[in-house]
């Protein structure tokens, strides 16, 4: 049974940030195979989407079906690094019979999409995009095909009281989010489990790292490490360079 890494990485800019996770992900011993998505499908999905987000970020996210290499599949955006050891979470997510796991936060009543729980008669979680595990063996497509073919083409009747703030594009989160509640899956507690944290221009913490921090909120101390940091603070960032050279700092 194959395991492995997923990125998606469309341009220069991108390339080099999976680069730099690589190199952080082998300072931490971590030997798995890295599998870069360069190009998009040029199909009647990518074709409808309205903005550059669109057709780079959000097609390419909701047809990671498309893309599974291994049997088990991690995707990590690729604004990522490797800041610990990784073996407790690929433990984690293969030991659960669930073909998807994301982090985020089951009940966020700050979430935007949490208003149409009511509506749809089921809870709406929040959903972080820069962690996924997919089981290729057992995936169910339906939950693929409904994203890109519903809720995709429907994103403005759907979530009707949202308007379309991130780059007036149809991000990918909520449409991941609206799937999870429609199939009743709950993601991972990204602040109670050590898997990812978020660090944006002001938030870094030295190493090793065992609380999560999200936006403003920072969770209890964990009895692991946090394997992954999502670097809100881009390439060539202040915060991105400390951080990078934080962990590369005891290399020869």
């Amino acid at each position: 049974m194959t395991e492995g890494y997923i990125f998606v990485a469309i341009g220069d800019r991108y390339l080099r940030m999976v680069e730099n996770f690589i190199t952080t992900l082998r300072h931490f011993g971590d030997e798995r195979d890295v599998y870069v998505i360069t190009e998009v499908d040029d199909d009647e999905l990518f074709r409808s989407a309205r903005t550059e987000f669109e057709r780079y970020g959000t097609v390419p996210k909701i047809t990671l079906n498309r893309y599974l290499p291994f049997d088990h599949n991690i995707f990590l955006d690729a604004d990522s690094l490797c800041i610990g050891d990784t073996q407790h979470v690929w433990d984690l997510f293969k030991s659960k019979d669930q073909f998807i796991q994301q982090i985020g936060i089951k009940n966020d009543s700050t979430f935007h999409c949490h208003q149409y729980g009511k509506e749809l008669g089921y809870p709406v979680p929040r959903v972080h995009g820069g962690c996924i595990y997919l089981n290729k063996n057992t995936l169910d497509e339906s939950f693929f095909d409904w994203m890109q073919n519903v809720c995709f083409p429907n994103y403005e009747k759907i979530l009707h009281n949202s308007p379309l703030n991130y780059k007036s594009s149809r991000p990918d989160q909520p449409i991941y989010a609206m799937a999870h509640a429609k199939w009743g899956i709950e993601p991972v507690e990204l602040l109670h489990t050590p898997i990812m944290t978020c660090l944006g221009d002001y938030e870094f913490l030295d190493l090793p790292m065992n609380r999560v921090q999200f936006k403003k909120r920072v969770g209890p101390v964990l009895d692991k490490h946090i394997p992954f940091a999502h670097m809100w603070a881009k390439i060539d960032t202040p915060v991105y360079n400390k951080v990078l050279k934080s962990i590369l700092k005891d290399s020869k």
